[in-house]
């Protein structure tokens, strides 16, 4: 049996080393992936978990009073939104990878984040540094210590704060 001229015997080699090829890449992925657990990042989240919350109260009020004490950074951000139930990884990835080779430069703000809580946010695929994401931290800390009283932060999750930080973060990286 031949394919575009190659025997197939000379195409199953070849596809026994792209296997054996991709498992060493897998092997060396995971030996990565174990060396990044044993790192610890340097973040204090505690305050942060006190906006944890099992029942959100959906609506954009939190946010949009959140993001107008920050001057509203999501406005200088072009989004695409990703939402779904299935496959919005995979077409972040798609996506990115597009716009990047179309020149742009590409923030992502996915949620939960995958091994490192600074996963979440990236920039041309690279992830916000523990230095910069323990800034915006304190700094929303600050804010939200000094704005608790308002009843629109009442409910304000987790999800809604990394969100704004994210548009921050982007808005001024940029």
């Amino acid at each position: 049996i031949w394919v575009h001229d190659i025997p197939l015997h000379k195409m199953a080699a070849s596809l026994g080393q792209a296997i054996f090829q991709a498992q060493e890449a897998a092997d060396t992925n995971l030996k990565q992936y174990k060396e990044m657990k044993k790192k610890e990042h340097q973040l204090d989240l505690r305050w942060l978990e006190a906006y944890r919350s099992q029942d959100p109260h959906f609506g954009l009020e939190r946010m949009e009073a959140l993001l107008a004490l920050r001057g509203n950074p999501h406005i200088d951000c072009r989004v695409i939104h990703v939402a779904g139930t299935n496959g919005k990884g995979s077409t972040i990835a798609t996506l990115s990878q597009l716009l990047r080779q179309a020149g742009l430069r590409v923030g992502v703000f996915t949620s939960p984040y995958l091994i490192h809580y600074n996963d979440q946010i990236t920039i041309k695929g690279e992830a916000i540094s523990d230095q910069d994401l323990q800034t915006y931290l304190d700094s929303y800390q600050q804010l939200l210590q000094a704005e608790q009283s308002k009843a629109v932060f009442q409910g304000l999750t987790e999800f809604e704060v990394m969100t704004a930080i994210a548009y921050d973060y982007f808005a001024h990286e940029e």
